[in-house]
């Protein structure tokens, strides 16, 4: 058991006191139902391991005014990574009041789930980007193939789509972008709460740049879950729940777990119900080893090649991938006004997100299904065993 600070815990004792009460609330008002063994249960262990109730991951959920009322010490860190707890209709977020280590969480989660199984428990597992990073040197036949930094833009007659990009933020005010559509949500910077999804990593400004310059019709919707420091699945989970309630049509991930989630499988399913199409890039760790939310059924799972085709050498692959697209010296923009290559499941999951975004731009009523039929009508395929037979995106 992890050593807590007394002081903090005679904060806690309250705290937890009313995160059980408000545990019960939130089940009493659902079909669910909690025993009181497990009321019990849940209490000690909150109390044993200082963990307190910090936010509710879905917004169409309300807190009963119990939960309002929670205080909230100044002492509580919300930097400590903590728990997704899920009761079926709701997911919060438990959060240690003192750092405790990866293995500590998951031993924690473990006993939660034992003690009380009407509710999962998982740990909030940090965020991966798949990229490989900036590329060095100008590659003369491909500036232009991809993306340029030229702000010309097609004339279309096809229809609008809402296309978000769950990633690192965006540099709002780039010339990239000077003709592009961009919205900005009241919380588009989820970590943070706030309209300002300012882009301090550089990813989400390259990977918005190649959808809004090769899907002219898209309306770019940015939602910051990572920053210099890092990321949560917690706040993937926010933005794709906020990404349904914005009416998206659909949403690029190019980020991931590399552990099944639970609750973040669910949130898939519902943006998959509401019409949603997903498009996730593999990941980056020359592996076959399933990499989330781009392993689930409900998304489109995106490697990536080298311009001749064959695989590129650290993306993911598997019989789980669906599709494939050029991940190599991809230009697009990149903070400060500048422009630059870079590599990865990242920017061919951005490749692929446009050509779904023209897909729907001219047939608004395609299904999912539908629009994969569409990707997989090609004469290209993959020319490498690990990927043998899977079709490649080409924009045009």
């Amino acid at each position: 058991m992890p050593k807590i600070n007394k002081k903090k815990l005679a904060i806690s004792v309250f705290a937890t006191a009313a995160l059980t009460i408000t545990f019960a609330a939130i089940l009493s008002l659902k079909t669910a139902e909690i025993s009181e063994n497990s009321i019990a249960a849940l209490k000690e262990l909150n109390s044993d391991y200082g963990m307190v109730m910090t936010e509710n991951l879905l917004e169409e959920t309300t807190y009963p005014q119990l939960m309002v009322d929670i205080f909230k010490a100044d002492e509580y860190s919300t930097e400590n990574r903590g728990l997704i707890a899920n009761t079926g209709e709701d997911m919060v977020l438990l959060q240690p009041i003192e750092e405790i280590s990866d293995n500590e969480l998951n031993e924690i989660a473990r006993k939660y789930n034992e003690k009380v199984p009407e509710i999962h428990f998982e740990i909030d597992q940090e965020v991966s980007i798949t990229e490989d990073g900036m590329a060095d040197g100008l590659i003369e036949e491909n500036i232009g193939a991809i993306i340029d930094p030229i702000n010309v833009y097609i004339e279309t007659s096809g229809n609008s789509v809402r296309v978000a990009v769950i990633d690192t933020g965006i540099q709002e005010d780039h010339p990239r972008f000077a003709n592009a559509s961009l919205e900005i949500e009241e919380n588009s910077n989820v970590m943070d709460g706030n309209s300002e999804p300012a882009d301090d990593v550089g990813h989400g400004t390259h990977i918005a740049g190649i959808i809004a310059k090769n899907a002219e019709n898209s309306i770019i919707i940015p939602f910051k879950i990572v920053n210099k420091d890092g990321g949560k699945l917690s706040d993937v989970i926010k933005a794709i729940d906020q990404s349904i309630d914005a009416e998206v049509d659909v949403i690029n991930i190019s980020l991931g777990v590399q552990e099944a989630s639970f609750s973040l499988e669910e949130i898939v399913e519902k943006a998959s119900e509401k019409g949603v199409i997903i498009v996730a890039a593999a990941g980056n760790f020359s592996s076959s080893e399933k990499f989330y939310p781009a392993a689930y059924e409900e998304t489109i799972s995106v490697a990536a090649t080298y311009y001749s085709g064959k695989k590129l050498e650290s993306s993911n692959y598997g019989d789980w991938i669906d599709v494939a697209a050029k991940g190599y010296h991809i230009y697009s923009s990149v903070p400060y006004n500048d422009y630059g290559f870079k590599n990865g499941t990242s920017q061919a999951a951005a490749i692929v997100t446009a050509k779904v975004s023209k897909l729907l731009s001219d047939n608004p009523d395609m299904t999912f299904d539908s629009v994969i039929e569409a990707l997989s009508t090609t004469s290209s395929f993959v020319k490498d065993d690990e990927l043998s037979n899977v079709p490649i995106v080409t924009l045009y």
